[in-house]
């Protein structure tokens, strides 16, 4: 088992997407002819499956795109897509990616999915390393009573892929929800949802995971596109530094007494002063970020409060909080509680720091 070769799920996925893509050329096109099932709007376009034959293929198309189209995409009409076929990272899945209106059609003859799906293993199965050892978090577990396999995602960082393993495996494991993993398995292609998976050999059980709250939101922020989030670099010359914080908060008054020491005027400060702790906190930090953010003059946002009790610092732990700094345009700085706090805003922060002090010393030459 040692002698084979260890891949994260995000290099794994990353792996497959490259062995697929550089194959089928990132450029190329091709046409398929289907069903409209599963169709649904997220943030940033629609999603649909285009079935035939009972083989299915996930297909995204952006807003842009739809709103030039002479007819209605909806479920249960037949569709003809010319689009590009790309590994969806994330999820190992092919998907085709519609980035024109002049390649969609209503019911004419085209290629057969079936067919290119049994092709499409060829384009990275066949080629890549056939067994891998990889490990994460056991999400979407299901044990089939009455069939031979358990099936489940393994996830790490946002990124998962599909495993099945031996149902008396399973069994034998005690495996659930939540557990960390580390699993030997064969790459596979599931030619009926032209999605990648595992056929595991062996499975070692290596504890609870801690199943990070991000998980939760990752399906929330892609349908809004807002996921996966580009990190952006802090600007080398900040004019003026948003502030989501309490004028009583010690990690505040840290930042502000650094800053203040090394030179940098009051009025490159603006504060958003907001709850951060209570009930309402989660929504009220969001309405402070996204005030920030509409303020032309603000340049970058920092987030800070010194620490305490993990329930003191949960509201950077919540859903509003995450989407706000996804949804926003400016590079946001988090600096919540010491080095041993570790919390979801981190995650999804352009730059964490350790503390409100770190992070003051890292902006006092941004800010000069």
């Amino acid at each position: 088992m040692a002698a084979l070769t260890q891949y994260s799920p995000q290099k794994l996925n990353q792996a497959i997407k490259s062995y697929f893509e550089g194959n089928t050329r990132r450029d190329m096109r091709l046409s398929f002819r289907g069903k409209v099932t599963h169709y649904k709007s997220v943030f940033s376009g629609i999603q649909f499956m285009l079935t035939e034959d009972a083989a299915n293929l996930q297909c995204y198309m952006p807003h842009y795109v739809k709103k030039y189209c002479d007819f209605s995409i909806q479920n249960g009409i037949d569709l003809q897509v010319k689009a590009v076929p790309i590994v969806w990272g994330l999820r190992a899945r092919v998907q085709l990616y519609i980035d024109h209106s002049q390649y969609l059609r209503a019911g004419q003859q085209t290629a057969n999915i079936k067919e290119f799906n049994k092709l499409a293993k060829t384009y990275a199965v066949n080629r890549m390393e056939k067994d891998f050892i990889t490990r994460g978090i056991v999400s979407k577990y299901q044990f089939y009573p009455r069939g031979r396999f358990a099936s489940f995602d393994l996830e790490n960082e946002g990124y998962s892929i599909r495993c099945y393993v031996p149902a008396q495996v399973a069994k034998q494991q005690q495996l659930s929800k939540g557990l960390m993993v580390e699993v030997q398995g064969t790459l596979n292609f599931y030619e009926r949802q032209g999605c990648f998976q595992l056929t595991t050999q062996s499975i070692h059980v290596l504890g609870q995971g801690q199943v990070s709250v991000a998980k939760e939101f990752i399906d929330q922020l892609e349908d809004k596109g807002l996921y996966p989030k580009v990190k952006r670099a802090i600007p080398t010359q900040i004019r003026q530094l948003g502030i989501v914080s309490n004028k009583s908060a010690q990690g505040y008054k840290d930042v502000v007494t650094i800053l203040g020491r090394g030179g940098v005027a009051q009025e490159q400060l603006v504060l958003a002063p907001t709850k951060l702790q209570t009930k309402d906190a989660p929504q009220l930090i969001a309405k402070a970020i996204d005030s920030l953010n509409q303020n032309p003059a603000i340049d970058a946002i920092l987030m800070t409060r010194g620490g305490g009790h993990k329930k003191d610092l949960s509201s950077f732990n919540t859903y509003p909080v995450i989407e706000a700094m996804c949804k926003a345009q400016k590079p946001i700085i988090t600096a919540i509680g010491h080095a041993s706090d570790h919390l979801q805003a981190d995650e999804f922060a352009d730059l964490a720091c350790v503390s409100p002090s770190d992070a003051a010393h890292q902006l006092l030459p941004h800010l000069r």
